[in-house]
């Protein structure tokens, strides 16, 4: 009897041990064609922009126009690369790298709003940048307060509906940025998935 009880349990653990291993196989197949997707769109931007100025469209005034254009979609392109490093990192096992580094907040958020506005509204969607106060230095990941804001955005532009509003302040030690639009929400039910990978 205890023999087979040990049968059984072995097999119950090893069977949620392959149902797990299935469910993460689907969710790192998910995520690389998701990144898939979203690597093709800022390179199909860029392979645009190229033929454009190419062309002689994007001559005179508007040239300056297309290569900051061009210069944003291939930033872009780099911060998709950027996640498959920190998602390959994490398949190994290893933490994401922070580069703290002290800047001035009031410049640095006018950036964040300045791209992030230039998106929306290059999408069809309004845009408003709620500034409030903002220390005068704080002590952050520049790159990943920028890659996190941008996928919510992308998150916004995609499933959101109406004005999209950025809301900056400080508390405290603490940079709070808030984006917010006008849409339904996360349906209750999906509400526990959202922070997963």
């Amino acid at each position: 009897f205890a023999l087979a009880l040990a049968a059984l349990v072995g097999a119950l653990v090893t069977a949620r041990s392959l149902a797990r291993e299935r469910q993460l196989a689907a969710l790192r197949t998910s995520f690389i064609a998701g990144v898939s997707h979203d690597l093709r769109t800022p390179l199909a931007a860029i392979l645009l922009l190229c033929e454009n100025l190419e062309s002689g469209v994007g001559d005179g005034p508007a040239r300056g126009r297309y290569l900051a254009a061009l210069r944003r979609e291939a930033a872009r392109l780099r911060r998709r690369v950027d996640d498959v490093l920190d998602f390959a990192r994490l398949e190994r096992g290893e933490g994401t790298r922070l580069a703290r580094e002290e800047l001035e907040l009031v410049p640095f958020v006018a950036a964040l709003a300045e791209e992030l506005g230039a998106r929306v509204r290059a999408a069809g969607r309004p845009f408003v940048h709620t500034a409030g106060e903002l220390a005068e230095l704080g002590s952050l990941d520049a790159h990943a307060v920028q890659r996190a804001l941008e996928n919510l955005g992308d998150n916004a532009l995609k499933h959101g509906a109406g004005t999209i509003t950025l809301a900056s302040s400080t508390a405290g030690d603490a940079l709070e940025l808030a984006l917010s639009d006008e849409g339904r929400g996360v349906p209750p039910e999906a509400q526990e998935r959202v922070f997963e990978p």
